[in-house]
C-alpha cells in the first residue's frame, strides 16, 4: 500500500496552490480521495500549512469520515495562552 505521509487539506481556493490537476487550488476530502485514488495511495497523513490558518477541526473531520484513509496531525501555537485546551480537545 502506499502512503503518502505529506498531504494538506485546503477547503478554499488558493491559486497560488494551482496545479493541472486542481486548477483553483483547492483540495478539499473528496478531490484529495479521488486523486489519491488515481494515483493508488491507499492512506495519507494530513498537514497543515502554517501558511493558510490552523485547519484542526476540518483535518479531524476528515479522518472521522474516513478513518480507513486518513490520520492527521494538529496545529498548535506552543505560545497561544489556549494551547493546552486545543491540544485536549
Amino acid at each position: 500500500m502506499i502512503v503518502d505521509s505529506h498531504l494538506h487539506l485546503v477547503g478554499r481556493p488558493m491559486p497560488a496552490l494551482a496545479r493541472a490537476a486542481c486548477s483553483d487550488g483547492c483540495f478539499p476530502v473528496a478531490r484529495l480521495l479521488a486523486l489519491m485514488d488515481a494515483h493508488g495511495v491507499g492512506r495519507a497523513v494530513l498537514l497543515q500549512n502554517p501558511t493558510i490558518g490552523t485547519m484542526n477541526f476540518e483535518v479531524a473531520a476528515a479522518i472521522d469520515r474516513h478513518p480507513d484513509r486518513f490520520v492527521g496531525r494538529i496545529q498548535v501555537d506552543p505560545l497561544a495562552p489556549d494551547a493546552a485546551a486545543i491540544i485536549r480537545t
